[in-house]
């Protein structure tokens, strides 16, 4: 049986489970109350090109005007 990363609550099959920085630093799995509240107060995003779950301080920096706005996955800005 999975758990939350976060709040540690055991997921059932039929619960909602996210996956946030696959393969990245901090790479964990979600319940969807922890998800919510993380979309919510911004710590976490998912990328509009990819749609891949990554924290935001994971994003890259765009060489061509010094922002960070890379998605860590597909290299593309990560929100138009």
């Amino acid at each position: 049986m999975k758990k939350c990363d976060c709040c540690g609550r055991e997921l059932g099959q039929y619960d909602d489970l996210y996956l946030v920085n696959d393969g990245l630093s901090g790479e964990r799995y979600e319940c969807y109350n922890c998800h919510v509240d993380k979309l919510e107060n911004g710590s976490e995003t998912s990328c509009e090109c990819c749609h891949e779950l990554f924290d935001y301080e994971n994003l890259k920096v765009n060489p061509e005007n010094g922002i960070k706005e890379l998605c860590p996955y597909c290299g593309k800005v990560w929100c138009e």
